[in-house]
């Protein structure tokens, strides 16, 4: 459990996300940055530390970017794709300038950084977090379908960028298309229990992955479960992951069953099915070997009878 941030600490998070938003031209920050104030006018902060200045800040030697404003948490107006090398060099900029406040801020009033970057992930409004971006899944897509995609578009040398916005308009539903092409070309399979194990653990990773990012960005809830479907090579495989919504006895209370149970009855049924399934081709198989055995039969029959009355008509007219 963190510790509970001091009116100190209150009294100075404004300046900080001042300071930063200042840097960084963006309304957003500058408009969460006002919920940090205290209420009313305390006289018990510390007097002797710094406040937001009322005058302009001097012009910094590394400006925002042109781009477009968007408020926090619209994505839909924001740039896509791969930095440019002027945005990599502001963004890191800006990062160490908001890093350097943050540690002096952690030193002055002696509390660990983690307190003062909860503070901050709380007038945010969200968590800073990293996950893989549409773009990351973008490109991995066309790498993978590297061909397809440049046939698509006529242009033998097309890279990633070239590509990005008419697939876009091709394919409406594309972010989901290339999150689970992503995650398909993860659950490769391969030939030793062994490794078929570890590509299990980490495809299912994946999946829990991306199950956390739907429920932390658009609180969707979900129950993520998977199995094998070889009696002997996957009896080891098996995993469950609930959403925090489901956690609390879900399984129990709707479900009747134990997280165990829950995972024997799925592989019961996969493995029955597989079974099943690898039974009935086998039975298709017999029978289309059959009908080609009387098929093969009735053509060398149908050979033999034509033979002997050729041979036949020869006798006659002689």
């Amino acid at each position: 459990m963190l510790p509970p941030p001091s009116r100190q600490l209150l009294a100075l998070l404004p300046t900080l996300l001042s300071l930063w938003a200042r840097n960084l031209g963006h309304p957003s920050v500058r408009s969460n940055a006002s919920l940090a104030s205290p209420r009313g006018n305390d006289s018990g902060s510390a007097s002797s530390l710094p406040s937001a200045p009322s005058a302009p800040a001097p012009p910094s030697d590394h400006s925002a970017p042109p781009g477009p404003s968007s408020p926090a948490g619209t994505s839909e107006s924001f740039k896509v794709g791969a930095l440019t090398k002027e945005e990599r060099r502001f963004v890191q900029e800006v990062a160490k300038d908001a890093f350097k406040m943050l540690t002096d801020a952690s030193a002055k009033i002696n509390r660990p950084l983690d307190v003062l970057v909860h503070v901050l992930n709380k007038l945010i409004g969200n968590k800073v977090t990293y996950s893989r971006s549409l773009w990351n899944y973008w490109v991995s897509y066309f790498w993978r379908h590297c061909r397809e995609e440049r046939d698509r578009v006529g242009n033998p040398d097309a890279q990633p960028s070239d590509n990005f916005e008419s697939f876009q308009e091709e394919f409406p539903e594309w972010e989901e298309l290339i999150i689970a092409d992503f995650h398909r070309a993860a659950a490769v399979e391969v030939e030793t229990v062994g490794k078929r194990e570890r590509s299990f653990q980490k495809w299912f990773s994946n999946m829990v992955d991306l199950a956390a990012w739907g429920e932390e960005v658009h609180g969707f809830q979900s129950m993520v479960m998977a199995c094998g479907e070889s009696v002997n090579e996957d009896q080891a495989l098996g995993q469950l992951h609930l959403s925090k919504n489901l956690e609390d006895d879900f399984l129990k209370e709707r479900l009747l069953m134990t997280e165990n149970a829950l995972l024997g009855q799925m592989k019961i049924h996969s493995y029955d099915y597989v079974a099943k399934d690898y039974a009935k081709q086998l039975v298709e198989d017999r029978e289309a070997k059959e009908e080609e055995r009387k098929l093969e039969a009735e053509l060398f029959s149908e050979d033999g009878s034509d033979s002997d009355g050729d041979d036949n008509d020869n006798d006659f007219n002689t």
